[in-house]
């Protein structure tokens, strides 16, 4: 193989093993060729992340010592970012986008918020992305803190000694913060879901926890907890004209790099499902996703309450497997999952069992749109 030139200044991609005598990581591979010794520069503060063993990073070389001896020099390196596997089994993300959402979490004064329609895979993507990473992944939803209030915690009536009294407890939120203090040795990623529905007056107090060298959440009792390093922030939120979404202003939107997301394309979609349902026939699935597809694109048109979600179709494709007929199968799976009654026309489900009835009996969905 090639061998790799090195100079002070450049990056590579590191791939570390463990170092016994040490109880670190070392190499002797970089950029996928045979190299000398490479080992880690003294690194300093505690919102540094070090790497591990079987982790592949893109290093920075700090210097080279002994630079003409293949036996006894090293190469002394700063880590700069993991690089992980962006090719996910339980949900699809564009692995180019995945890497850069890997790269925004690795910087503590950074934030990620994922803004997409209902059911494409938010929560799953972060979890995954925790998981490739070797981080703990916490989740809160964001009616938990809706209000400003409810991110402190509440107060809760109990028993003790036969006498009621009355304790405060944290919230979820406020319960994460502290296990992050006590396990500094951990990271953890805190996913805050359906973050465009928390009232304002939350977010202003959430802008104090999640930006700045000195991030702190004052309490009512009162108590200031100052925010650990090893805690990492990321966000979610619907889009759509069901969802009760609260436009942030641009004082808070830009405390977040913002990715867009979607629905897997039709091959993604077809395979996981697949996976998931092998014993489901692939002619039936096809028909059932291409109809599906269609109803996402006229949906606007349809002014439906939401969307058409991944969710739907893994039960289109649950009854599928088990021999349900097509047309029940996705009128039970999709058209009942919206509002209004079956005999009455004009709701929401009927308009929708229509169109359904009426792709599967061939009729081009996109061309019936305006008899909707």
């Amino acid at each position: 193989m090639t061998a790799v030139s090195f100079e002070q200044g450049s990056r590579l991609i590191v791939d570390w093993e463990a170092n016994p005598s040490s109880g670190g990581v070392k190499s002797n591979r970089a950029s996928g060729a045979r190299s000398p010794k490479i080992i880690l520069c003294e690194q300093g503060g505690s919102d540094v992340i070090a790497p591990q063993a079987g982790q592949r990073w893109l290093c920075e070389i700090v210097r080279i010592t002994k630079p003409r001896s293949e036996r006894n020099g090293a190469i002394i390196v700063r880590p700069v970012s993991q690089q992980i596997d962006c090719s996910f089994d339980n949900v699809w993300i564009d692995p180019e986008q995945a890497q850069l959402m890997s790269v925004v979490l690795q910087n503590r004064f950074k934030n990620l918020f994922l803004e997409g329609p209902q059911g494409c895979g938010k929560t799953t993507i972060s979890r995954s992305l925790a998981k490739r990473l070797n981080w703990e992944f916490r989740l809160v939803q964001g009616a938990q803190i809706k209000s400003y209030r409810q991110m402190y915690g509440r107060t809760q009536q109990t028993i003790v000694d036969g006498q009621v009294q009355f304790v405060f407890e944290d919230s979820p939120l406020v319960k994460i913060i502290r296990e992050a203090i006590k396990n500094p040795d951990k990271i953890f990623l805190t996913m805050i879901d359906e973050y465009t529905r928390i009232d304002e007056d939350a977010r202003d107090v959430l802008l104090g926890v999640i930006e700045g060298e000195d991030r702190q959440l004052q309490t009512p009792k009162p108590e200031i907890i100052h925010i650990p390093s090893n805690i990492r922030w990321m966000a979610a939120g619907n889009v759509g004209s069901g969802f009760t979404v609260k436009d942030q202003d641009d004082a808070n939107a830009s405390r977040w790099v913002v990715f867009e997301v979607d629905y897997m394309p039709y091959d993604a979609q077809l395979k996981d499902c697949l996976r998931k349902y092998p014993d489901c026939p692939r002619e039936g699935l096809e028909k059932a996703l291409k109809v599906i597809f269609s109803l996402r694109k006229i949906s606007p048109e349809m002014h439906l309450s939401k969307c058409i979600c991944s969710r739907m179709i893994e039960s289109v494709t649950m009854f599928l497997a088990a021999g349900i007929e097509i047309k029940t199968a996705m009128i039970t799976a999709v058209a009942n999952q919206f509002s209004g009654r079956m005999n009455n026309d004009k709701s929401q489900r009927a308009r929708v069992a229509n169109k359904i009835r009426e792709a599967l009996e061939g009729k081009n969905i996109e061309d019936i749109v305006k008899k909707t």
